[in-house]
């Protein structure tokens, strides 16, 4: 745990040196049942509208190990070198992100084409600019309260 924090902390200090502003950074906040999660985040000028269909390969998912954050919660932060978050959204040319995410044991125990066919995703989140900022980058699965106005599959319940 200690050499994971030294390690988070090192790289986010390089990332300052070498300017804040190139980079987006998330927090992914689970609960502890995951020990880490697969999550699709489109590659730049490909622009994801609101679709509930899955049009994309299993190479092009992320993996994200999780580690302990607090009683019963499990996260990780990703930082993508896109830039500002203006600038994440100016290459997709398009208002609406949209981030899909995938238990690793169905990921990693099912073909592609029956996860694609039975759509094997926990939650699908589709972001607008306001909704990250709103959110600071920060994402939740189960979705909280503070998300419930983020349009997402299956939709948010209390």
């Amino acid at each position: 745990m200690k050499k994971s924090t030294t390690v988070l902390l090192l790289v986010s200090i390089v990332i300052c040196i070498m300017g804040c502003e190139k980079f987006v950074e998330f927090n992914f906040l689970f609960t502890d049942k995951y020990d880490a999660v697969y999550c699709f985040i489109p590659n730049e000028w490909e622009c994801w509208q609101k679709d509930t269909t899955i049009c994309f390969s299993k190479e092009d998912l992320l993996l994200l190990p999780l580690w302990d954050w607090e009683d019963g919660i499990k996260g990780g932060i990703i930082s993508l070198g896109l830039g500002t978050l203006d600038h994440f959204f100016d290459n997709w040319q398009c208002d609406t992100v949209s981030f899909f995410i995938f238990e690793r044991d169905s990921v990693d125990n099912n073909s592609w084409d029956y996860i694609v066919q039975n759509y094997c995703v926990l939650q699908r989140y589709d972001f607008s600019k306001e909704d990250l900022e709103r959110l600071n980058f920060q994402i939740s699965y189960p979705p909280t309260e503070e998300m419930a106005h983020i349009h997402m599959y299956p939709p948010y319940k209390e």
